[in-house]
């Protein structure tokens, strides 16, 4: 916007000092006209090229991206729209690798069996998780983690 400010009082100026020329001088003023618009309608073009990248969904602006990250969460909610009130579509596991195409400070636009669903942005992260080191008893057998061990437990109460 400063450019095009710049070369208008630029223009004014050569105008100005050609006022009084020839027949020849008139015809460089008008070309440097055209030559002045035809820039300040390029820098307009340029504005709203670099605006289509961003997009409005749900009252968030995205920025489109192209990028492979990694959930960081457990069963994190994939959601139809971004925001709390948006209608849960499913959910990520930890370590889940998925394809962003767009994202802001909050949210995260990514694509989830074809479709586009939006997750918060502080579960991705390029880097895969980090997993618990695995534990054995004293037989060298594995040990399932206290937090699966009670989900095993609590779920058999129900199968009857």
């Amino acid at each position: 916007m400063k450019r095009f400010l710049f070369r208008c009082l630029l223009l004014a100026a050569l105008a100005a000092f050609c006022a009084g020329c020839g027949k020849k001088e008139e015809e460089e003023r008008q070309s440097l006209v055209l030559t002045v618009a035809e820039t300040a309608e390029e820098d307009r073009r340029d504005t709203r090229a670099s605006s289509a990248d961003l997009d409005t969904v749900n009252g968030f602006r995205f920025e489109d991206c192209d990028e492979m990250v990694y959930c960081t969460g457990d069963g994190v909610k994939l959601r139809r729209k971004p925001g709390m009130d948006g209608e849960v579509a499913g959910y990520l596991e930890k370590g889940a690798y998925v394809h962003r195409i767009g994202k802001n400070s909050k949210w995260s636009r990514i694509l989830r069996d074809g479709r586009r669903v939006y997750i918060a942005a502080e579960y991705l992260s390029p880097y895969p998780p980090e997993t618990p080191p695995e534990t054995t008893d004293e037989n060298g057998r594995r040990e399932e983690p206290r937090e699966r061990q009670r989900s095993i437990s609590d779920s058999s109460a129900f199968i009857q």
